[in-house]
């Protein structure tokens, strides 16, 4: 069994159970449980410096990663040098600086589950947060009900909402019955309208989160907020 320090949490994991991550662990059982634990039990301890993985679900996998490297013999130096110089793919929680703002490019794909976690890393970050949503599609008849709910996580994660897309409106639903106010939220049918309002909205020191389905193609919206006027 490892004890595993990550992000201020502690995890027990058992690289020989099928399952490699168990945890986080309540604060009081490693208060009163843990030095118990650590003379049953053959454990080792590491800690795992904080790493530029944003997100749980990503937070997961690096666990899970870090588990099989210290089964397989992978020293904690070298696990901490791996996470710390990890780099998303292009599109999937990509995080850079431009125009003076934080850039969280999420536009690869989209659904529920996946933009509830990315509006989540939105308002963990410092500064004003700014959503701009397109539409998750192939939602079928649960479509309107989960754009609402989306609206309603907005309205607590993010200071103005840029909606585009069909269900557009159920996302500024959402955020008006979620408790933003109703000029913070904007919905489009142009995407070349929302990027032009972004531009105008934008101030240094932002961030800004891009996330939709890949059939939406938001990444032309980012691709024409950073772009220089001509």
């Amino acid at each position: 069994m490892y004890i595993i320090v990550f992000r201020k949490k502690v995890f027990f994991t058992n690289p020989t159970e099928n399952t490699l991550l168990h945890g986080p662990v309540r604060p009081a059982l490693l208060r009163y449980a843990l030095p118990i634990i650590l003379s049953m039990v053959a454990t080792q301890f590491y800690s795992v410096a904080d790493t530029m993985i944003i997100g749980l679900r990503l937070d997961a996998d690096a666990l899970a990663a870090v588990t099989v490297g210290l089964k397989l013999g992978v020293t904690p130096e070298h696990i901490r040098k791996a996470l710390d110089e990890f780099q998303n793919m292009s599109g999937r929680q990509e995080i850079f600086e431009a125009k003076g703002c934080t850039i969280i490019n999420d536009c690869y794909n989209a659904g529920p589950e996946s933009m509830a976690a990315a509006l989540n890393v939105l308002g963990n970050r410092p500064g004003r947060h700014l959503a701009v949503l397109g539409e998750m599609l192939e939602l079928g008849d649960c479509a309107q009900a989960e754009h609402y709910k989306i609206g309603r996580i907005a309205a607590e994660k993010a200071d103005m909402v840029f909606a585009y897309g069909p269900h557009a409106g159920r996302v500024l639903d959402g955020t008006i019955t979620g408790g933003m106010p109703e000029p913070m939220g904007r919905a489009f049918d142009d995407p070349m309208e929302m990027a032009a309002a972004l531009k105008r909205s934008a101030k240094p020191g932002d961030v800004i989160l891009f996330k939709a389905s890949r059939g939406m193609h938001l990444e032309k919206v980012l691709k024409a907020f950073l772009e220089e006027e001509k």
